[in-house]
C-alpha cells in the first residue's frame, strides 16, 4: 500500500482531524551566533528567516535542537 493511499484512508476515516505531513523534511544546522544574538523567540525567528535566505529552495517550518526544520521545494 502506498503512503498516499494510507493518507487517503486516514483522511476519510477521520474527517475532522487536521493533519500536516511534511514529505520533504530537511534539517539545516543553524550557527551558534543566531542563538547568542537573539534575545527572544520573535527575534530568533527573524534571524533564522534571514539566515534561511541562503537556501532558496527551503521553506522554514520550526526550530528543533539547533536545526531549522524545513521543507524543500522541488524546482524543475
Amino acid at each position: 500500500m502506498k503512503s498516499q493511499d494510507v493518507m487517503t484512508l486516514f483522511v476519510n476515516y477521520y474527517p475532522l482531524v487536521k493533519v500536516t505531513i511534511m514529505l520533504n523534511k530537511h534539517r539545516v544546522l543553524l550557527p551558534k551566533w543566531i542563538f547568542t544574538e537573539s534575545t527572544n523567540d520573535k527575534e530568533l525567528n527573524k534571524l533564522v528567516l534571514n539566515y534561511m535566505c541562503r537556501y532558496p529552495d527551503y521553506v522554514f517550518r520550526y526550530i528543533e535542537n539547533g536545526f531549522a526544520i524545513c521543507e524543500r521545494i522541488e524546482t524543475k
